[in-house]
């Protein structure tokens, strides 16, 4: 980013310098200097905006003109800006900032760069609301960003922290799907959102906190994630990890279209699951609802219900996370209880039905899942990174899984990534993962297999664990000896196989 611009400083730069207006004071200064931007500068104002751009920092902004400024107070029918809520004025405010000085030949350089040609030239930045805008530099009479041009008079207008476009029109930001979910009444309260509630994560944005409305209390401002979800289902943040921070202005879009079985469908769906946590969803183990929820994203799509349609149903496509979605096709608008509801990041559908089982869902640690005394067990190979090794229709194994109890005997925490511990003791990430391999054997193993000495996942020659008592014991060379229950579950085409025990098998040696 540093060399994009200290090299486009200078290229073509006489072009585009005015002596008039250069430098002179930061942006919120020259702003209000600036006779068309006088309502701009009050919606900076009042959003408390200013002090971003009157101090330090290098910032682009597109500044809307009075009559474009004018032309979207009379279209919400707002009298002034005083009328603007003040949460929806400071998203909008945000919405016309990006970080660095971009002057018109940089945004020209970076999307004739031929070392960017291979990302559809790189037309999108980040804002400071987090979300993206495009600047059309295309042909060289164009210049505009989201459609909306750049006033010719009051474009690269320099200041001593960046620089000023004048825009035709005022930027409204679509909410992303995580917005729109939680703010659409009729999607706000269904069955999919309160799955989705159990897997949110929230992290401080420190970007945007601060006093906010001015009453001597520090607004703390917070992104939402979801950590669990697979990485193409970007359904709370708006542009790819690669390169996309609010920092260097840049990043690729990430798409997702959501395909939500209505109430009564997935209500249905979860029913024999959600019976054996006492019907409360948020008891539910995180790892099973990630794979209910990952059928029903599509990464990197935007797909209508008419392309959908005209695809022949979904049993075309593939979900976040790699399965084939199979399901009564989607062949007509009537399979849709609700379709196309456009976010900034996605689209949304709700259908009538729910998909089958996705290959996850079936294997043998997918059915495991669904059983609440294993909840522990799981939330440790998710810390420790292994349940997309395992959690596959097509990976054999026999899973010799303890309980709840046993878990916690053994004094396992893994609360954060950073402290995973056995009995108090800090394990590194590795050592972590032999622990968990430990109580893996690496061959399928139905009832009657379960004789004498086997390798775990975690080999090595003190690492074997044997069984005894046909089957119903299991001992390793640490000295411990776990009761093995009856053959619990067993994946498609037996890949395979889960037991309950009642100790954790810890190696000798980790």
């Amino acid at each position: 980013m540093m060399t994009l611009l200290s090299l486009s400083c200078t290229k073509n730069f006489d072009k585009y310098w005015n002596e008039e207006r250069s430098k002179g004071g930061n942006l919120y200064d020259k702003i209000k200097e600036i006779p068309e931007f006088s309502l701009f500068s009050e919606a900076l104002q009042r959003a408390n905006y200013s002090q971003f751009i009157e101090k330090g920092g290098s910032y682009t902004i597109f500044a809307p003109t009075n009559e474009a400024f004018g032309k979207y107070l009379t279209s919400n029918n707002y009298q002034s800006i005083a009328d603007v809520p003040l949460e929806k004025l400071y998203l909008i405010v945000g919405y016309h900032v990006i970080n660095s000085m971009w002057y018109e030949y940089n945004f020209r350089d970076r999307y004739n760069n031929i070392a960017n040609k291979l990302f559809s030239k790189n037309t999108t930045y980040i804002t400071r609301s987090r979300k993206y805008v495009n600047v059309d530099v295309a042909l060289p009479t164009v210049f505009k960003v989201n459609g909306i041009d750049i006033v010719s008079t009051l474009k690269d207008i320099d200041a001593n922290n960046g620089v000023i476009h004048g825009i035709a029109g005022v930027m409204v930001p679509l909410l992303n799907l995580e917005e729109t979910l939680k703010s659409d009444p009729e999607l706000s309260n269904t069955t999919f959102v309160k799955l989705l509630k159990v897997l949110q994560s929230k992290t401080v944005d420190a970007l945007n906190t601060f006093d906010r409305d001015r009453d001597g209390i520090i607004d703390s401002a917070f992104t939402v994630t979801y950590p669990l979800l697979n990485a193409g289902a970007n359904i709370a943040v708006e542009f790819k990890a690669a390169g996309a921070t609010i920092a260097n202005s840049q990043g690729t879009p990430a798409y997702t279209t959501l395909i939500i079985p209505d109430d009564a469908s997935l209500n249905a769906y979860i029913a024999p699951t959600l019976a054996k946590f006492d019907n409360k969803i948020e008891l539910l183990t995180p790892n099973y609802i990630e794979q209910v929820l990952e059928n029903y994203m599509l990464a990197d799509t935007m797909m209508t219900a008419a392309n959908i349609i005209s695809r022949g149903g979904v049993n075309v496509l593939r979900s976040s996370n790699g399965d084939a979605l199979l399901t009564t096709v989607l062949r007509s608008e009537g399979d849709f209880a609700k379709k196309d509801i456009k976010a900034s990041n996605g689209i949304v559908h709700i259908i009538r039905n729910t998909f089958l089982p996705s290959d996850r869902e079936k294997s043998a640690l997918g059915q495991a899942v669904k059983d609440p005394d294993f909840k522990l067990f799981f939330g440790a190979l998710q810390a420790g990174g292994l349940v997309n090794t395992y959690a596959v229709s097509t990976r054999t194994g026999t899973f010799l899984i303890p309980t709840n109890a046993a878990m916690k005997e053994a004094n396992v925490n893994y609360d954060k990534p950073s402290q995973l511990q056995l009995n108090s003791v800090l394990l590194s990430s590795s050592k972590f993962q032999n622990l968990l391999k430990h109580n893996i054997v690496n061959s399928n193993l139905n009832q009657a297999a379960l004789i004498g000495n086997k390798t775990t996942e975690f080999a090595g020659a003190t690492n074997n664990v044997t069984f005894t008592a046909n089957g119903s014991k299991v001992n390793n060379e640490n000295g411990i000896t776990a009761n093995v229950s009856p053959l619990l579950y067993t994946g498609p085409n037996n890949t395979g196989y889960v037991y309950k025990t009642d100790k954790l098998l810890i190696p000798p040696v980790l």
